[in-house]
C-alpha cells in the first residue's frame, strides 16, 4: 500500500543472545531511542532487497514453478541531525577516554523500527528489523558561502537473521525466520507492545514510550 512521511525511527542495542541493552551501554536508560529531539529526525529512510526476482523451472516445455532465494535487505536513512553519542555507539565506536572515538569490531546489534502513515492517515505502518550492522561510509564537508553549507548524516546497514529465534519466525513454518517485518496498525491482532517486545529484544515499558534521551 502507499505510504507518506516519516513519523519517527527509534533504534537499539541488542546483545548477542537479542536481549536489550539498557542504561549506559545502551542507548538510553529504557534501551531505546527515539530519533525526535529538537532539529532532531530523518529525512529520508529506503528499504531495499526485501526480495528478488524469482527463478523460473522449466519442464516439458513450460514454466513450473519459480525458486526463490533468501531475502537480503539493506536499510539506507538520511538524517537531518542525531545525537552524536547515539550515533557512534550505532556505529560501533568506542572512547578512547582522550575525547577520541575510534571503529571497534565487531559491529553492534542493531533494531531499527520505521514508523510512517497511511495517506489517509488512518494506519501507522511499521517497518522493523532486529538484526543489523549500521555503517556512516563517508563524511563529507563543504565550505560556508553566503548560504550554510549543511552535511546530513547518511547511515546505511545489512540487514541479518534476528539472534532469537523465535522472532519475525514464519506462522506458517516456524522453524523459517525472516529479516524484515511489516504492520498495519488496524489489523486484528495488532498489539504495539507486542511489536515493540519483539523487535527490541524483550522491551517493555507501562507506557510503551520510547526514551528519545541518550547516555552521553
Amino acid at each position: 500500500m502507499s505510504a507518506h512521511g516519516i513519523k519517527d525511527v527509534t533504534f537499539a542495542l541488542l546483545d548477542d543472545n537479542g536481549k536489550l541493552i539498557k542504561g549506559a551501554d545502551g542507548l538510553s536508560d529504557t534501551g531505546l531511542y527515539l530519533a525526535d529531539n529538537t532539529g532532531e529526525g530523518f529525512t529520508a529512510v529506503n528499504f531495499t532487497g526485501l526480495e528478488t526476482e524469482g527463478t523460473p523451472q522449466f519442464a516439458n516445455d513450460k514454466i513450473k514453478r519459480t525458486s526463490y532465494g533468501q531475502s537480503q535487505p539493506k536499510v539506507a536513512l538520511t538524517a537531518l541531525d542525531l545525537d552524536k553519542h547515539v550515533l557512534l555507539k550505532l556505529k560501533g565506536y568506542v572512547d578512547d577516554g582522550k575525547g577520541g572515538y575510534i571503529r571497534h569490531l565487531p559491529k553492534p546489534h542493531v533494531a531499527i523500527l520505521v514508523h510512517s502513515r497511511s495517506l489517509d492517515n488512518k494506519i501507522d505502518l511499521y517497518e522493523g528489523v532486529a538484526n543489523c550492522e549500521v555503517i556512516e561510509e563517508a563524511s563529507n564537508h563543504s565550505t560556508d558561502t553566503g548560504s550554510e553549507a549543511d552535511a546530513d548524516t547518511t547511515l546505511s546497514a545489512d540487514v541479518l537473521t534476528p539472534i532469537d529465534k523465535t522472532v519475525f519466525a514464519d506462522p506458517q513454518d516456524p522453524d523459517t525466520q525472516q529479516p524484515y517485518k511489516y504492520w498495519l496498525s488496524t489489523d486484528t491482532g495488532f498489539d504495539k507492545a507486542a511489536m515493540l517486545k519483539e523487535v527490541f529484544g524483550g522491551y517493555s515499558a507501562v507506557n510503551n514510550t520510547p526514551s528519545n534521551s541518550s547516555n552521553d
